[in-house]
């Protein structure tokens, strides 16, 4: 039953942790550029269904 609960449990949570922590350079640099990330603009075509769709979303909430 111990082995199975190790094999179960313990070795994957191992794993995990053994590859964040090998990885915590790459992991730090992605979040860094996170500071620099811009969302770009929306293409027009896309603003009008989002306007729609918000339209529609709200009409919705408010017959409730």
């Amino acid at each position: 039953m111990t082995v199975i609960l190790l094999c179960v449990l313990v070795v994957p949570l191992w794993l995990a942790i053994g590859t964040i922590v090998s990885n915590a350079d790459q992991i730090a640099g992605w979040v860094r550029s996170l500071s620099s990330f811009e969302v770009p603009p929306l293409r027009p075509g896309f603003a009008v269904f989002r306007f729609s769709a918000t339209t529609w979303w709200l009409r919705g909430k408010s017959s409730r």
